[in-house]
């Protein structure tokens, strides 16, 4: 919600954007939907931040999902590596 007024929080959602070709918190709308009608930024379709997006062009997914998958495949080759650790010190 900080997005248009704080440049941290903007370069953060930019960032996430960017890493996780995601837009938004659910869909693309959220920017004009949710922060009075700013345009969807260039972060949401591989353009620099000053770009802008067509809603069509944008990335689909929302960030919200796209950190969810990218935290639940962190935390399926962490837990791998535990067992993998795990059965070798039971080994020995």
């Amino acid at each position: 919600m900080k997005y248009n007024t704080n440049q941290e929080e903007k370069n953060f959602v930019n960032t996430i954007q960017e890493g996780l070709q995601c837009c938004g918190i659910d869909k693309p709308q959220d920017f004009p939907n949710l922060l009075h009608g700013i345009p969807i930024p260039g972060t949401c379709c591989g353009k620099i931040e000053s770009d802008t997006c067509d809603p069509i062009e944008s990335y689909r997914t929302g960030c919200v999902e796209a950190l969810e998958d990218f935290f639940n495949s962190a935390l399926t080759v962490l837990g791998g590596v535990a067992l993998g650790i795990a059965a070798t010190e039971v080994r020995n």
